[in-house]
């Protein structure tokens, strides 16, 4: 485990943020995912995740205390950029394999 770990330091350490995605992308196929708070950096990783069509699915936990606004705007983020995000609630983790 040690030794990955170091792997993927070393690899990601000379990349760009966009070289680094498509490396861990084709590294760990179909088992990347990406977490959005819908915040304004997480907004430029799903950019560049959908600009280079990586394997990589996003999604949002639902906490239950999304403001109505983020709501909105989940919904409007999976329209506009036709990239689909997944919501997912606690009790959905519980169950399904993440």
């Amino acid at each position: 485990m040690t030794q990955n770990l170091e792997l993927v330091t070393t690899s990601l350490a000379v990349l760009t943020p966009q070289e680094g995605l498509r490396w861990i992308s084709n590294q760990f196929p179909d088992s990347v995912r990406f977490s959005t708070a819908l915040g304004l950096e997480d907004q430029v990783i799903t950019h560049m995740i959908g600009s280079e069509k990586l394997d990589i699915k996003i999604f949002t936990l639902d906490t239950g205390r999304l403001f109505r606004r983020a709501m909105i705007f989940w919904i409007l983020h999976n329209v506009t950029i036709k990239l689909p995000s997944t919501l997912i609630s606690l009790t959905q983790l519980r169950w399904k394999n993440w």
